[in-house]
């Protein structure tokens, strides 16, 4: 699939990628115009800073936030969207923490942290849609649920360093 190395920019067009995982090891993942589609994975491994600014789009059916040998400060603009699973944890073994700062990370699968990588900030994530969903032990920064059907299911120690928001009052187990 695509590997983009330096910063993805896109002012206008249409990009979409519906069969192969997409992986940026850059510093800005900037979606100003145009249409955006990744169907597929969505892999970011090891930069010590990302910015993600997509306007709402959709990053990809499923995303590995992978820390590498320096801690990872992730920070959105508006909301990032994520169709299915969504792991944040360390390649090859590492354990630097990543932080999520400015706006939502909106995920409609699973949450898997491993490494106890996720240390806090002043984002939010966001579990949406109709489908059971699991977040699994980790620091969050904040946590927003806002479902349209079935359950969140807490494993293992959750911790919320910011504020918990349970909009729809009924699914968490």
């Amino acid at each position: 699939g695509p590997t983009i190395s330096g910063d993805f920019l896109q002012a206008g067009g249409a990009i979409t990628n519906g069969t192969n995982a997409m992986r940026f090891y850059g510093t800005n993942f900037i979606k100003s115009g145009g249409t955006f589609t990744n169907t597929s994975h969505f892999h970011v491994w090891g930069p010590s800073t990302l910015n993600i600014d997509v306007n709402g789009a959709t990053l990809g059916a499923q995303a590995q936030f992978l820390t590498g040998g320096n801690p990872m400060t992730m920070t959105i603009t508006g909301t990032a969207k994520l169709t299915g699973n969504t792991l944040f944890g360390g390649f090859f073994g590492g354990t630097q923490k990543l932080v999520l700062n400015g706006g939502t990370l909106e995920v409609e699968g699973n949450i898997n942290v491993t490494q106890d990588v996720f240390n806090g900030g002043t984002g939010t994530v966001k579990l949406v849609g109709g489908n059971n969903q699991n977040l699994n032990q980790a620091k969050y920064p904040n946590v927003e649920i806002n479902k349209t059907g079935n359950a969140v299911t807490l494993l293992g120690s959750v911790n919320v360093t910011g504020n918990w928001l349970n909009t729809d009052r009924k699914s968490v187990v």
